[in-house]
Protein backbone atom coordinates (compact mmCIF):
# COMPACT_ATOMS: atom_id res chain seq x y z
CA UNK A 1 0.00 0.00 0.00
CA UNK A 2 2.93 2.18 0.44
CA UNK A 3 4.03 1.69 -3.09
CA UNK A 4 0.97 2.20 -4.14
CA UNK A 5 0.42 5.66 -2.19
CA UNK A 6 3.84 6.86 -3.22
CA UNK A 7 2.81 6.49 -7.08
CA UNK A 8 -0.70 8.25 -6.31
CA UNK A 9 1.53 11.01 -4.62
CA UNK A 10 3.41 11.34 -7.41
CA UNK A 11 0.85 11.69 -10.44
CA UNK A 12 -1.10 13.84 -8.56
CA UNK A 13 2.18 16.28 -8.03
CA UNK A 14 3.31 15.99 -11.18
CA UNK A 15 -0.30 16.76 -12.74
CA UNK A 16 -0.59 19.72 -10.81
CA UNK A 17 2.62 21.12 -12.18
CA UNK A 18 1.63 20.36 -15.53
CA UNK A 19 -1.40 22.11 -14.84
CA UNK A 20 0.13 25.13 -13.51
CA UNK A 21 2.29 24.90 -16.63
CA UNK A 22 -0.72 24.83 -19.01
CA UNK A 23 -2.42 27.71 -17.68
CA UNK A 24 0.00 29.91 -17.41
CA UNK A 25 1.42 29.25 -21.15
CA UNK A 26 -2.08 29.56 -21.98
CA UNK A 27 -2.02 33.28 -20.67
CA UNK A 28 1.29 34.08 -21.97
CA UNK A 29 0.42 32.72 -25.15
CA UNK A 30 -2.15 34.54 -25.91
CA UNK A 31 -0.96 38.09 -24.71
CA UNK A 32 2.47 37.35 -26.50
CA UNK A 33 0.04 36.82 -29.86
CA UNK A 34 -1.53 39.96 -29.44
CA UNK A 35 1.35 41.72 -29.07
CA UNK A 36 3.63 40.17 -32.02
CA UNK A 37 -0.11 41.00 -34.22
CA UNK A 38 0.39 44.33 -33.25
CA UNK A 39 4.41 44.68 -33.92
CA UNK A 40 4.60 43.11 -37.04
CA UNK A 41 1.28 43.73 -37.90
CA UNK A 42 -1.37 41.26 -40.49
CA UNK A 43 0.72 40.84 -43.39
CA UNK A 44 4.15 39.62 -41.65
CA UNK A 45 2.25 38.24 -39.24
CA UNK A 46 0.79 36.14 -41.89
CA UNK A 47 4.09 35.43 -43.44
CA UNK A 48 5.88 34.66 -40.49
CA UNK A 49 2.98 31.66 -39.53
CA UNK A 50 2.99 30.46 -42.99
CA UNK A 51 6.74 30.07 -43.23
CA UNK A 52 6.80 28.66 -39.60
CA UNK A 53 4.13 26.37 -40.59
CA UNK A 54 5.61 24.68 -44.14
CA UNK A 55 9.43 24.07 -41.19
CA UNK A 56 6.65 22.69 -38.85
CA UNK A 57 5.76 19.61 -41.25
CA UNK A 58 9.29 18.98 -42.27
CA UNK A 59 9.15 17.47 -38.66
CA UNK A 60 6.39 15.69 -38.87
CA UNK A 61 8.47 12.62 -37.47
CA UNK A 62 9.79 14.43 -34.56
CA UNK A 63 6.38 13.88 -32.18
CA UNK A 64 6.38 10.45 -32.41
CA UNK A 65 10.12 9.99 -31.85
CA UNK A 66 9.70 11.97 -28.90
CA UNK A 67 6.67 9.37 -27.29
CA UNK A 68 9.24 6.52 -28.41
CA UNK A 69 12.13 8.10 -26.31
CA UNK A 70 9.83 8.32 -23.66
CA UNK A 71 9.03 4.81 -23.72
CA UNK A 72 12.24 3.46 -23.88
CA UNK A 73 13.94 5.56 -21.39
CA UNK A 74 11.17 4.95 -18.88
CA UNK A 75 11.60 1.25 -19.21
CA UNK A 76 14.96 1.27 -18.91
CA UNK A 77 14.54 3.09 -15.37
CA UNK A 78 11.55 0.85 -14.27
CA UNK A 79 14.21 -2.27 -15.55
CA UNK A 80 16.76 -0.41 -13.18
CA UNK A 81 19.49 -0.68 -15.89
CA UNK A 82 21.82 2.18 -15.61
CA UNK A 83 24.03 0.91 -18.82
CA UNK A 84 21.14 0.72 -20.76
CA UNK A 85 19.81 3.67 -20.01
CA UNK A 86 22.74 5.74 -20.80
CA UNK A 87 23.11 3.34 -24.11
CA UNK A 88 19.03 4.16 -24.99
CA UNK A 89 19.67 7.99 -23.95
CA UNK A 90 22.77 8.29 -26.47
CA UNK A 91 20.80 6.40 -29.00
CA UNK A 92 17.95 8.53 -28.97
CA UNK A 93 20.55 11.70 -29.28
CA UNK A 94 21.86 9.94 -32.54
CA UNK A 95 18.66 9.41 -34.05
CA UNK A 96 16.97 12.91 -32.86
CA UNK A 97 20.10 14.48 -34.43
CA UNK A 98 19.95 12.72 -37.85
CA UNK A 99 16.08 13.47 -38.13
CA UNK A 100 17.42 17.30 -37.68
CA UNK A 101 19.81 16.98 -40.34
CA UNK A 102 17.59 15.17 -42.68
CA UNK A 103 14.84 17.56 -42.23
CA UNK A 104 17.10 20.71 -42.79
CA UNK A 105 18.23 19.17 -45.72
CA UNK A 106 14.77 18.48 -47.27
CA UNK A 107 13.51 22.48 -45.92
CA UNK A 108 17.00 23.38 -48.06
CA UNK A 109 15.99 21.85 -50.84
CA UNK A 110 12.44 20.47 -51.41
CA UNK A 111 10.79 23.61 -49.04
CA UNK A 112 13.09 26.54 -50.66
CA UNK A 113 11.72 24.99 -53.82
CA UNK A 114 8.03 25.34 -52.61
CA UNK A 115 8.85 28.18 -51.29
CA UNK A 116 9.86 30.15 -54.25
CA UNK A 117 7.15 28.44 -56.34
CA UNK A 118 4.43 28.12 -54.31
CA UNK A 119 3.87 30.51 -51.67
CA UNK A 120 1.86 34.00 -51.64
CA UNK A 121 4.32 36.46 -50.23
CA UNK A 122 3.81 40.25 -51.53
CA UNK A 123 6.95 41.15 -53.14
CA UNK A 124 8.50 43.35 -50.67
CA UNK A 125 8.43 40.84 -47.93
CA UNK A 126 10.33 37.97 -49.79
CA UNK A 127 13.58 39.21 -49.05
CA UNK A 128 12.70 39.54 -44.87
CA UNK A 129 10.75 36.07 -45.50
CA UNK A 130 13.95 34.18 -46.96
CA UNK A 131 15.83 35.59 -43.89
CA UNK A 132 13.39 34.08 -41.46
CA UNK A 133 12.61 30.63 -43.36
CA UNK A 134 16.33 29.95 -43.03
CA UNK A 135 16.26 30.90 -39.57
CA UNK A 136 13.16 28.94 -38.93
CA UNK A 137 15.14 25.91 -39.98
CA UNK A 138 17.86 26.23 -37.51
CA UNK A 139 15.08 27.14 -34.84
CA UNK A 140 14.04 23.53 -35.85
CA UNK A 141 16.92 21.80 -35.75
CA UNK A 142 17.33 22.88 -32.20
CA UNK A 143 14.04 21.95 -31.10
CA UNK A 144 14.22 18.72 -32.55
CA UNK A 145 17.40 18.19 -30.39
CA UNK A 146 15.36 19.41 -27.22
CA UNK A 147 13.21 16.70 -27.38
CA UNK A 148 15.34 13.63 -26.09
CA UNK A 149 16.46 15.83 -23.15
CA UNK A 150 13.12 16.82 -21.97
CA UNK A 151 11.77 13.10 -22.57
CA UNK A 152 14.78 12.42 -20.03
CA UNK A 153 12.56 14.91 -17.28
CA UNK A 154 9.22 13.31 -18.08
CA UNK A 155 10.85 9.59 -18.15
CA UNK A 156 12.36 10.51 -14.87
CA UNK A 157 8.80 12.27 -13.73
CA UNK A 158 10.40 15.20 -13.07
CA UNK A 159 7.46 17.35 -14.04
CA UNK A 160 8.12 20.47 -12.37
CA UNK A 161 11.49 20.64 -14.33
CA UNK A 162 9.42 20.70 -17.41
CA UNK A 163 6.96 22.79 -16.43
CA UNK A 164 9.62 25.83 -15.24
CA UNK A 165 11.18 25.27 -18.42
CA UNK A 166 8.36 25.61 -20.89
CA UNK A 167 7.21 28.41 -18.72
CA UNK A 168 10.46 30.56 -18.93
CA UNK A 169 10.35 29.08 -22.63
CA UNK A 170 7.00 31.22 -22.73
CA UNK A 171 7.98 33.87 -20.98
CA UNK A 172 11.04 34.55 -22.67
CA UNK A 173 8.77 34.62 -26.20
CA UNK A 174 6.62 37.18 -24.61
CA UNK A 175 10.14 39.23 -23.90
CA UNK A 176 10.96 38.97 -27.30
CA UNK A 177 7.34 40.14 -28.37
CA UNK A 178 8.73 43.39 -26.27
CA UNK A 179 12.08 43.81 -27.59
CA UNK A 180 9.50 44.15 -31.52
CA UNK A 181 7.47 47.13 -30.33
CA UNK A 182 10.58 48.81 -29.34
CA UNK A 183 13.70 48.25 -31.72
CA UNK A 184 13.81 49.84 -34.66
CA UNK A 185 14.68 46.95 -37.62
CA UNK A 186 12.89 44.91 -40.14
CA UNK A 187 10.19 43.59 -37.69
CA UNK A 188 9.87 40.31 -39.93
CA UNK A 189 13.50 39.33 -39.75
CA UNK A 190 14.05 40.84 -35.91
CA UNK A 191 11.62 38.74 -34.91
CA UNK A 192 13.09 35.15 -36.68
CA UNK A 193 16.20 35.98 -35.29
CA UNK A 194 14.75 36.90 -31.60
CA UNK A 195 12.79 33.62 -31.92
CA UNK A 196 16.36 31.32 -32.51
CA UNK A 197 18.07 33.25 -29.77
CA UNK A 198 14.97 32.13 -28.00
CA UNK A 199 15.44 28.58 -28.84
CA UNK A 200 19.01 28.86 -28.56
CA UNK A 201 18.41 29.90 -24.90
CA UNK A 202 15.92 26.83 -24.20
CA UNK A 203 18.20 24.35 -25.62
CA UNK A 204 20.90 25.31 -23.61
CA UNK A 205 18.78 25.46 -20.56
CA UNK A 206 17.68 22.16 -20.86
CA UNK A 207 21.56 20.60 -21.63
CA UNK A 208 22.94 22.36 -18.68
CA UNK A 209 20.13 20.47 -16.91
CA UNK A 210 20.52 17.51 -17.80
CA UNK A 211 24.31 17.26 -17.68
CA UNK A 212 23.95 18.36 -13.72
CA UNK A 213 20.66 16.01 -12.94
CA UNK A 214 21.40 13.12 -14.86
CA UNK A 215 25.12 12.09 -14.76
CA UNK A 216 24.23 8.73 -15.44
CA UNK A 217 22.46 9.65 -19.12
CA UNK A 218 25.62 11.97 -20.31
CA UNK A 219 26.06 11.40 -24.33
CA UNK A 220 28.83 9.09 -25.15
CA UNK A 221 29.00 8.16 -28.80
CA UNK A 222 27.59 4.72 -29.36
CA UNK A 223 25.95 2.62 -32.29
CA UNK A 224 23.47 -0.29 -30.98
CA UNK A 225 21.89 -1.47 -34.37
CA UNK A 226 19.39 -3.42 -32.85
CA UNK A 227 18.09 -0.81 -30.39
CA UNK A 228 18.09 1.99 -33.53
CA UNK A 229 15.90 -0.56 -35.29
CA UNK A 230 13.61 -1.09 -32.53
CA UNK A 231 13.17 2.62 -31.98
CA UNK A 232 12.49 3.12 -35.01
CA UNK A 233 10.14 0.68 -35.36
CA UNK A 234 8.21 1.69 -32.39
CA UNK A 235 8.20 5.52 -33.70
CA UNK A 236 7.05 4.33 -37.37
CA UNK A 237 4.21 2.41 -35.95
CA UNK A 238 3.46 5.19 -33.85
CA UNK A 239 3.79 7.65 -36.64
CA UNK A 240 1.16 5.99 -38.41
CA UNK A 241 -1.50 6.65 -35.55
CA UNK A 242 -0.48 10.41 -35.98
CA UNK A 243 -0.72 10.00 -39.94
CA UNK A 244 -4.37 8.55 -38.91
CA UNK A 245 -5.23 11.29 -36.83
CA UNK A 246 -4.21 14.13 -39.54
CA UNK A 247 -6.20 12.12 -42.23
CA UNK A 248 -9.48 11.55 -40.56
CA UNK A 249 -9.61 15.32 -39.37
CA UNK A 250 -8.47 16.88 -42.67
CA UNK A 251 -10.29 14.38 -44.56
CA UNK A 252 -14.05 15.20 -42.54
CA UNK A 253 -12.87 19.16 -43.34
CA UNK A 254 -12.82 18.34 -46.88
CA UNK A 255 -15.98 15.88 -47.04
CA UNK A 256 -17.99 18.37 -45.16
CA UNK A 257 -16.74 21.14 -47.63
CA UNK A 258 -17.80 19.32 -50.51
CA UNK A 259 -21.43 18.68 -49.16
CA UNK A 260 -22.18 21.74 -46.73
CA UNK A 261 -20.05 24.44 -47.67
CA UNK A 262 -17.48 26.33 -45.68
CA UNK A 263 -20.06 27.13 -42.93
CA UNK A 264 -19.89 23.62 -42.08
CA UNK A 265 -16.48 23.76 -41.85
CA UNK A 266 -16.87 27.12 -39.25
CA UNK A 267 -18.75 25.12 -37.57
CA UNK A 268 -16.33 22.22 -36.69
CA UNK A 269 -13.44 24.76 -36.26
CA UNK A 270 -15.06 26.49 -33.47
CA UNK A 271 -16.39 22.84 -31.86
CA UNK A 272 -12.63 21.66 -32.21
CA UNK A 273 -11.57 24.63 -30.18
CA UNK A 274 -13.91 24.17 -27.36
CA UNK A 275 -12.99 20.23 -27.39
CA UNK A 276 -9.48 21.16 -27.35
CA UNK A 277 -9.97 23.30 -23.99
CA UNK A 278 -11.52 20.80 -22.40
CA UNK A 279 -9.28 17.49 -23.36
CA UNK A 280 -6.04 19.60 -22.05
CA UNK A 281 -6.98 19.07 -18.78
CA UNK A 282 -6.63 15.29 -19.75
CA UNK A 283 -3.39 15.20 -21.54
CA UNK A 284 -1.47 16.37 -18.91
CA UNK A 285 -2.84 13.60 -16.04
CA UNK A 286 -1.93 11.20 -18.84
CA UNK A 287 1.19 11.88 -19.41
CA UNK A 288 2.47 12.06 -15.79
CA UNK A 289 0.84 8.66 -15.21
CA UNK A 290 2.68 7.35 -18.82
CA UNK A 291 5.85 7.02 -17.02
CA UNK A 292 4.95 4.63 -14.32
CA UNK A 293 2.96 2.20 -16.27
CA UNK A 294 6.10 1.86 -18.20
CA UNK A 295 8.58 1.39 -15.24
CA UNK A 296 5.92 -1.01 -13.74
CA UNK A 297 5.80 -3.36 -16.80
CA UNK A 298 9.91 -3.17 -17.08
CA UNK A 299 10.18 -4.08 -13.54
CA UNK A 300 7.80 -7.27 -14.06
CA UNK A 301 5.27 -5.87 -11.46
CA UNK A 302 2.39 -6.84 -14.04
CA UNK A 303 -0.17 -6.87 -11.25
CA UNK A 304 0.26 -2.71 -10.12
CA UNK A 305 0.46 -2.20 -14.39
CA UNK A 306 -3.00 -2.77 -14.53
CA UNK A 307 -4.07 -1.86 -11.65
CA UNK A 308 -2.56 1.47 -12.49
CA UNK A 309 -3.68 1.11 -15.99
CA UNK A 310 -7.59 0.77 -14.47
CA UNK A 311 -7.52 3.63 -12.27
CA UNK A 312 -5.89 6.14 -14.37
CA UNK A 313 -8.19 5.58 -17.61
CA UNK A 314 -11.22 5.63 -14.62
CA UNK A 315 -9.44 9.45 -14.02
CA UNK A 316 -8.92 10.26 -17.25
CA UNK A 317 -12.94 9.70 -18.12
CA UNK A 318 -13.72 11.49 -15.10
CA UNK A 319 -11.81 14.85 -15.34
CA UNK A 320 -12.91 15.34 -18.84
CA UNK A 321 -16.65 14.27 -17.92
CA UNK A 322 -16.76 16.98 -15.16
CA UNK A 323 -15.44 19.49 -17.63
CA UNK A 324 -17.91 18.45 -20.10
CA UNK A 325 -21.05 18.36 -18.66
CA UNK A 326 -21.59 22.32 -17.56
CA UNK A 327 -20.46 22.55 -21.68
CA UNK A 328 -23.05 20.50 -22.47
CA UNK A 329 -25.74 21.92 -20.80
CA UNK A 330 -25.42 25.18 -21.67
CA UNK A 331 -23.57 25.03 -24.67
CA UNK A 332 -26.03 27.32 -26.73
CA UNK A 333 -25.48 30.40 -23.80
CA UNK A 334 -21.84 29.70 -23.59
CA UNK A 335 -21.43 30.00 -27.53
CA UNK A 336 -23.79 33.10 -27.79
CA UNK A 337 -21.75 34.85 -24.78
CA UNK A 338 -18.18 33.69 -26.34
CA UNK A 339 -19.01 34.21 -30.12
CA UNK A 340 -21.76 36.46 -30.54
CA UNK A 341 -23.07 35.03 -33.26
CA UNK A 342 -23.43 31.59 -33.81
CA UNK A 343 -22.96 30.00 -36.71
CA UNK A 344 -25.50 27.43 -37.97
CA UNK A 345 -24.55 23.82 -37.06
CA UNK A 346 -22.46 24.77 -33.89
CA UNK A 347 -24.43 23.98 -30.80
CA UNK A 348 -25.08 20.23 -32.32
CA UNK A 349 -21.04 19.73 -33.66
CA UNK A 350 -19.62 21.17 -29.56
CA UNK A 351 -22.34 18.80 -28.05
CA UNK A 352 -21.17 15.81 -30.32
CA UNK A 353 -17.78 16.60 -30.24
CA UNK A 354 -17.72 16.09 -26.54
CA UNK A 355 -19.63 13.34 -26.41
CA UNK A 356 -17.37 11.59 -28.66
CA UNK A 357 -14.07 12.42 -26.65
CA UNK A 358 -16.03 10.75 -23.98
CA UNK A 359 -16.30 7.47 -25.47
CA UNK A 360 -12.68 7.66 -26.48
CA UNK A 361 -11.71 8.27 -23.27
CA UNK A 362 -13.52 4.96 -22.32
CA UNK A 363 -10.33 3.37 -23.13
CA UNK A 364 -8.47 6.05 -21.30
CA UNK A 365 -4.91 4.74 -20.69
CA UNK A 366 -5.24 1.27 -22.41
CA UNK A 367 -2.74 2.66 -25.60
CA UNK A 368 0.10 3.39 -22.63
CA UNK A 369 -0.09 -0.16 -21.36
CA UNK A 370 -0.02 -1.12 -24.78
CA UNK A 371 2.85 1.22 -25.54
CA UNK A 372 4.80 0.13 -22.46
CA UNK A 373 5.05 -3.04 -23.98
CA UNK A 374 6.88 -1.88 -27.18
CA UNK A 375 4.95 -4.24 -29.58
CA UNK A 376 2.53 -1.97 -31.02
CA UNK A 377 2.19 -2.84 -34.82
CA UNK A 378 -0.96 -4.61 -33.85
CA UNK A 379 -2.73 -2.73 -32.07
CA UNK A 380 -1.98 0.30 -34.61
CA UNK A 381 -2.82 -1.76 -37.42
CA UNK A 382 -6.52 -2.79 -35.96
CA UNK A 383 -7.43 0.86 -34.12
CA UNK A 384 -6.29 2.89 -37.29
CA UNK A 385 -8.07 0.36 -39.72
CA UNK A 386 -11.08 1.21 -37.32
CA UNK A 387 -10.36 4.98 -37.02
CA UNK A 388 -10.22 5.89 -40.91
CA UNK A 389 -13.29 3.77 -41.63
CA UNK A 390 -15.30 7.62 -40.38
CA UNK A 391 -14.34 8.99 -43.87
CA UNK A 392 -15.63 6.57 -46.25
CA UNK A 393 -18.63 6.44 -43.51
CA UNK A 394 -19.15 9.81 -43.56
CA UNK A 395 -19.01 10.71 -47.21
CA UNK A 396 -21.84 7.55 -48.02
CA UNK A 397 -24.09 8.48 -45.66
CA UNK A 398 -23.53 12.45 -46.86
CA UNK A 399 -24.17 10.94 -50.72
CA UNK A 400 -27.66 9.56 -49.59
CA UNK A 401 -28.75 12.82 -47.53
CA UNK A 402 -27.70 12.70 -44.13
CA UNK A 403 -27.27 15.69 -41.93
CA UNK A 404 -23.60 17.25 -41.14
CA UNK A 405 -23.92 16.13 -37.53
CA UNK A 406 -23.95 12.00 -39.04
CA UNK A 407 -20.51 12.34 -38.96
CA UNK A 408 -20.30 12.82 -35.14
CA UNK A 409 -22.44 9.71 -34.42
CA UNK A 410 -20.30 7.34 -36.97
CA UNK A 411 -17.32 8.54 -34.47
CA UNK A 412 -18.83 8.01 -31.37
CA UNK A 413 -19.60 4.56 -32.91
CA UNK A 414 -16.36 4.04 -34.30
CA UNK A 415 -15.11 4.86 -30.71
CA UNK A 416 -17.20 2.26 -28.98
CA UNK A 417 -15.96 -0.35 -31.80
CA UNK A 418 -12.12 0.58 -30.86
CA UNK A 419 -13.14 0.28 -26.78
CA UNK A 420 -14.10 -3.17 -27.41
CA UNK A 421 -10.78 -3.90 -29.71
CA UNK A 422 -8.37 -2.01 -26.99
CA UNK A 423 -9.74 -3.97 -24.17
CA UNK A 424 -9.41 -7.53 -26.18
CA UNK A 425 -5.92 -6.18 -27.50
CA UNK A 426 -5.51 -5.23 -23.50
CA UNK A 427 -6.37 -9.09 -22.76
CA UNK A 428 -4.05 -10.54 -25.24
CA UNK A 429 -1.11 -8.21 -24.54
CA UNK A 430 -1.03 -6.90 -20.81
CA UNK A 431 -3.39 -10.03 -19.54
CA UNK A 432 -5.47 -7.40 -18.29
CA UNK A 433 -9.15 -8.99 -18.05
CA UNK A 434 -12.05 -7.71 -20.35
CA UNK A 435 -13.97 -8.31 -17.35
CA UNK A 436 -12.33 -6.75 -15.15
CA UNK A 437 -11.93 -3.39 -17.22
CA UNK A 438 -15.27 -3.36 -17.60
CA UNK A 439 -16.54 -3.99 -13.74
CA UNK A 440 -13.65 -1.02 -12.44
CA UNK A 441 -13.87 1.10 -14.86
CA UNK A 442 -16.88 0.97 -17.20
CA UNK A 443 -19.41 0.46 -14.44
CA UNK A 444 -18.21 3.48 -12.09
CA UNK A 445 -18.29 5.63 -15.04
CA UNK A 446 -21.72 4.63 -16.17
CA UNK A 447 -23.03 4.88 -12.82
CA UNK A 448 -21.53 8.86 -12.89
CA UNK A 449 -23.13 9.57 -16.21
CA UNK A 450 -26.45 8.27 -14.97
CA UNK A 451 -26.16 9.93 -12.14
CA UNK A 452 -24.66 13.32 -12.90
CA UNK A 453 -27.02 13.49 -16.32
CA UNK A 454 -30.01 13.05 -14.58
CA UNK A 455 -29.80 15.38 -11.59
CA UNK A 456 -28.04 18.60 -13.93
CA UNK A 457 -30.34 18.36 -16.20
CA UNK A 458 -32.90 18.45 -13.33
CA UNK A 459 -31.53 21.44 -11.81
CA UNK A 460 -31.18 23.11 -15.63
CA UNK A 461 -34.92 22.76 -15.20
CA UNK A 462 -35.51 24.83 -12.84
CA UNK A 463 -33.13 27.44 -13.22
CA UNK A 464 -34.35 30.75 -15.77
CA UNK A 465 -33.29 31.27 -19.39
CA UNK A 466 -30.89 34.32 -17.89
CA UNK A 467 -26.96 34.47 -17.95
CA UNK A 468 -27.69 34.49 -14.47
CA UNK A 469 -29.60 31.28 -14.69
CA UNK A 470 -26.73 30.07 -17.21
CA UNK A 471 -23.79 31.31 -14.69
CA UNK A 472 -25.92 29.10 -11.65
CA UNK A 473 -26.14 26.19 -14.42
CA UNK A 474 -22.56 25.46 -15.08
CA UNK A 475 -21.45 25.90 -11.43
CA UNK A 476 -24.51 23.60 -10.04
CA UNK A 477 -23.82 20.65 -12.64
CA UNK A 478 -20.49 21.10 -12.36
CA UNK A 479 -20.56 20.49 -8.49
CA UNK A 480 -22.79 17.60 -9.19
CA UNK A 481 -20.15 16.52 -11.87
CA UNK A 482 -17.65 16.00 -8.73
CA UNK A 483 -20.31 14.71 -6.24
CA UNK A 484 -21.44 12.32 -8.38
CA UNK A 485 -17.65 11.25 -9.10
CA UNK A 486 -16.94 11.21 -5.66
CA UNK A 487 -19.91 9.25 -4.67
CA UNK A 488 -19.70 6.30 -7.52
CA UNK A 489 -16.64 7.13 -9.40
CA UNK A 490 -13.91 6.46 -6.97
CA UNK A 491 -13.25 3.52 -4.53
CA UNK A 492 -13.29 3.69 -1.01
CA UNK A 493 -9.50 3.75 -0.50
CA UNK A 494 -9.29 6.61 -3.63
CA UNK A 495 -11.98 8.50 -1.50
CA UNK A 496 -10.20 8.17 1.67
CA UNK A 497 -6.72 8.90 -0.11
CA UNK A 498 -8.53 11.98 -1.39
CA UNK A 499 -10.13 13.23 2.00
CA UNK A 500 -6.93 12.76 3.82
CA UNK A 501 -4.64 14.61 1.39
CA UNK A 502 -7.58 17.80 1.61
CA UNK A 503 -7.53 17.60 5.12
CA UNK A 504 -3.72 17.80 5.34
CA UNK A 505 -3.81 20.83 2.80
CA UNK A 506 -6.65 22.66 4.90
CA UNK A 507 -4.83 22.20 8.25
CA UNK A 508 -1.27 23.13 6.73
CA UNK A 509 -3.38 26.23 5.42
CA UNK A 510 -4.94 26.95 8.84
CA UNK A 511 -1.95 26.97 11.02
Amino acid sequence: MTAIADNNRRIAKNTLFLYMRMLLIMAVTIYTSRVVLNALGVVDYGVYNVVGGMISIMAFLNGSMGLATQRFLAYDIGNNNPKKLRITFSTAINIHLAIAIISAILAETVGLWFFWKYLNIPPEARQAALWVYHLSIIQMMLGIMVVPLSALAVAHEKMQAYAYFSVVEAVIKLTVAFFLTYIAFNKLILYGILLLAAQIITFSMWGIYCHVAYKQCRYTPVWDKGLFQQMLSFAGWQTLGTATWMIRTQGINLVMNVFFGPVANAARGIAVQVNSAVTQFVSNFQLASNPQITKFYAAGQNDEMRVLIMRSSRFSFLLIFVLALPVLIETEAILKLWLGIVPEYSVIFVRLILVSTLAEQLSGTLVYGVLATGHIRKYQSVICSILISEIFFAWGAYKIGYPPQTVFYIEITLYLIALVARMWLGQSMLGLSMKAYAINVLRREGLVIVSAVTLSFTFRYFMPDSTSGMIVTLFGSFIIAVLCTVSFGITRNERAWGIDKLTSILHSLTK
